[in-house]
């Protein structure tokens, strides 16, 4: 099974946009996607169909997304990853949540299981 360091930061950030959205209790479709992540909806369609073949998706009834296991298992390790930079940026740093969030984005692909 492919983990987060073994997957490209575009299947990382895709997951964890999916994972974010599942959270609202409403149904994850493409658009809804592409407008949390600022993409195209062709865009996105496109990654879906990679992330279908990959595993790491399931497209169900209305074309709602769901995470695999594989793929919810990656989302996790990234929305920790997150979280961890935000409180580190945050507490030790002391930049603001809106700063620490654009900048844990960023690192959060770079962070090793170690950590």
């Amino acid at each position: 099974m492919k983990t987060a360091t073994q997957t490209t930061a575009s299947v990382q950030d895709y997951l964890a946009a999916i994972y974010d959205l599942a959270g609202s209790g409403r149904p994850v479709i493409g658009a809804r996607l592409a407008k949390h992540i600022g993409i195209s909806p062709p865009a996105v369609a496109e990654a879906i169909q990679r992330l279908t073949r990959g595993g790491y998706v399931k497209v169900g009834r209305g074309k709602a997304l769901t995470l695999t296991p594989k793929g919810r298992e990656i989302a996790e390790v990234m929305a920790r990853r997150h979280r961890l930079l935000e409180r580190w940026l945050t507490d030790t740093l002391g930049l603001n949540w809106t700063d620490a969030h654009e900048e844990a984005h960023r690192l959060e692909h770079a962070i090793s299981p170690r950590v």
